[in-house]
């Protein structure tokens, strides 16, 4: 019978589940943010609707992007040290 207990193992897979989702995220945004510290976006010299399609700005899967290319190699080595 069921006593509603769940292991302590199913929380750290839980756990472990979320942050291998929300380190990416996490890395990209500090990194994008600390490259724009550097190297500021260039203001638009277009006015009116012209600048509406010339938007310059980091959006979220861009950063997403850039975090899962610095954190993919750590979760490689990670997943090969626990899988042999």
């Amino acid at each position: 019978m069921y006593s509603g207990k769940i292991p302590p193992v199913a929380w750290a897979y839980i756990a472990l589940i979320i942050v291998s989702i929300l380190l990416p995220i996490a890395v990209g945004v500090m990194i994008t943010k600390l490259y724009r510290v550097f190297r500021p976006i260039q203001k638009n010299q277009l006015q009116g609707l012209a600048a509406v399609g010339h938007s310059e700005r980091d959006g979220f899967f861009k950063m997403v992007f850039i975090g899962w290319l610095i954190c993919l190699p750590i979760y490689i080595v990670v997943y090969q040290a626990f899988a042999s």
